[in-house]
């Protein structure tokens, strides 16, 4: 019985102690705040190859559309994987998932898409001419 009260006194001086509560506060509040922080950081990433996909896109598009009257379509989408390839950053970690050439008479659209390997995020970028 003895042993009882002391450890229902224990129990009561612990939860009516208010010192160190902010430390299991910021210990809860951690877990969500570091997800959130990864996030964010993911997203960055991804956006960043966006622009840097939507960049090539559009200067292959470009090429591409100057040279749509001299070449044939084959020999366009050659030059046009050469030239978005070459347009992209050298990063080991972006790889060009799929790229669709449609060349008509007055116009000419290229999509593109691409893989950032570190977490298998897919970024489309499409760009007409």
């Amino acid at each position: 019985m003895r042993l009882a009260k002391a450890f229902s006194r224990v129990c009561k001086t612990f939860a009516l102690d208010e010192r160190a509560n902010v430390m299991i506060l910021f210990g809860f509040a951690a877990i969500p705040l570091f997800g959130m922080v990864g996030s964010a950081v993911d997203y960055s990433q991804a956006a960043n190859l966006k622009t840097k996909l939507q960049a090539a896109t559009d200067a292959t598009a470009l090429f591409v559309a100057r040279e749509a009257d001299k070449l044939s379509d084959a020999d366009l989408a050659a030059r046009a994987k050469k030239v978005l390839l070459a347009e992209l950053p050298n990063e080991p970690s972006v790889k060009v998932d799929s790229m669709t050439l449609s060349v008509g008479r007055t116009e000419l659209t290229l999509k593109t898409s691409a893989v950032f390997a570190m977490d298998r995020t897919w970024v489309n970028s499409p760009a007409s001419a």
